[in-house]
């Protein structure tokens, strides 16, 4: 489970919140953000994916100048799907 694996890693970290800082700091890096973790230490991976998708378009807008980010449609998503089946 991510939360094991998240733990874990907290832990050679110095663990506590002192480690979980500073694994959101290298994280951060990564457009993962304090949320994100949290949701993965709840092993609530559609959560996280959701998070982290909200901090690649802001940095997409803010760093990249990237004006109109395209949201696939439930049809091409539902294909997309069918594909991976």
């Amino acid at each position: 489970m991510p939360s094991d694996y998240v733990q874990d890693i907290i832990k050679d970290y110095g663990g506590g919140q002192a480690g979980k800082n500073k694994l959101i700091s290298i994280l951060s890096n990564h457009c993962i953000n304090e949320a994100a973790v949290d949701h993965l230490l709840n092993n609530n991976y559609f959560n996280f994916i959701s998070e982290r998708k909200k901090a690649i378009t802001e940095q997409l807008k803010t760093n990249c100048h990237v004006r109109n980010i395209l949201e696939p449609t439930v049809e091409e998503m539902e294909e997309a799907l069918s594909e991976i089946d």
